[in-house]
């Protein structure tokens, strides 16, 4: 089964999408889930949005603070 390793990401996806939803904040490992990314890249991204809050040992991404950010990378067709 060539596509094996593609289609199960894609159902954890789904499975991270339905478990969630749509959450206002998550942590950092189900962000990257989310957002189909490394940990340390949504880690870093988040930093730079400054979409973190820290609550005791516990750090949480504002997913409506970081999707804006992410925003700012759209490409146009032009390019």
């Amino acid at each position: 089964m060539k596509n094996a390793g593609n289609l199960k990401k894609v159902e954890v996806i789904n499975v991270v999408k339905e478990k969630y939803g749509r959450k206002r904040f998550v942590r950092y490992k189900t962000g990257a889930e989310l957002y189909d990314m490394s940990q340390s890249s949504f880690e870093n991204l988040a930093e730079e949005a400054g979409a973190k809050y820290k609550i005791g040992k516990m750090v949480l991404v504002n997913c409506d603070i970081f999707e804006e950010y992410l925003e700012t990378f759209r490409m146009s067709n032009r390019e």
